[in-house]
């Protein structure tokens, strides 16, 4: 009888913590026991109306095949609207995909940027998936501690302690799940000026509208900074109850790191 025997890469992939609760969660509950669930994200109301509608009269009307691979030409269409009015950003619907969520798209964007041994600096405290979704491409997860005196920003100075040869990406969650931090500009800045891939997460994208403490928009300009690819992944404004899509932005404002630094990866930042 033959033993499944999974790659070795997948010795350090752990099951997401928030899952198991939920299903032990769900668990009780078919035996009876009243759960107020505040383990998973997700609201605590139904889809709303005019979603379903939406998929409702998809469905009726044949849209049930298959779509271009990178996602249907008119929502990508849509998408480039959406970071052009809001962000003013041009972004061409030839380089946007369509994902069903977050993590496909994570996977296949660490699938695409990593060689086995690839570091992928990564903030701790951050959300337990990314780690995984490293490993899961042959990365190497690369922790950065974050401190609450500092309000869990980054400190460039210790990013720059994790550069190796191997960095080949600095993950930047702003929004930050589970801290709720928006990088400050100076630190995104500080972390931009180098040609690595800088991936800003922008998990949940209306709360780049959030204010700084003197009324100023902030955290926006990420998408401009020179030196920087963005990879603006998964917003979930359109989120509700079971519904959820993602799209995958990627541009890259300068020339690569091996192109620009050529063997300088270490210079501090």
């Amino acid at each position: 009888m033959s033993t499944f025997s999974p790659a070795s890469r997948m010795a350090d992939v752990t099951s997401f913590l928030v899952m198991d609760v939920l299903e032990r969660a769900q668990a009780l509950q078919r035996t009876g026991v009243n759960i107020i669930h505040m383990e998973i994200g997700e609201p605590d109301f139904a889809t709303p109306a005019c979603i379903i509608n939406a998929a409702k009269h998809a469905l009726d009307n044949g849209f049930t095949h298959y779509t271009h691979s990178m996602g249907d030409p008119d929502l990508r269409e849509t998408v480039a609207d959406h970071y052009r009015n809001r962000y003013g950003v041009s972004v061409d619907p030839g380089r946007i995909f369509i994902f069903p969520g977050t993590s496909p798209g994570m996977t296949m964007l660490f699938q695409t940027l990593l060689d086995p041994g690839d570091e992928v600096i990564l903030s701790n405290p951050g959300y337990a998936c990314y780690s995984s979704f490293v490993h899961m491409a042959g990365g190497v997860p690369a922790e950065t501690l974050t401190y609450e005196e500092d309000g869990f920003q980054f400190r460039p100075e210790d990013v720059a302690k994790r550069i190796t040869h191997r960095t080949r990406a600095i993950l930047v969650n702003s929004p930050c799940n589970p801290t709720g931090i928006l990088l400050e500009p100076e630190r995104m800045k500080a972390l931009a000026v180098r040609a690595f891939h800088v991936l800003k997460l922008n998990v949940y994208s209306r709360a780049d509208f959030l204010l700084d403490e003197e009324g100023r928009l902030y955290c926006l300009e990420v998408n401009t900074l020179p030196g920087m690819t963005e990879a603006s992944l998964l917003p979930k404004e359109a989120k509700a109850a079971g519904i959820e899509y993602g799209d995958l932005c990627e541009w890259i404002i300068k020339k690569s790191l091996e192109e620009r630094y050529a063997g300088e990866r270490t210079e501090s930042l």
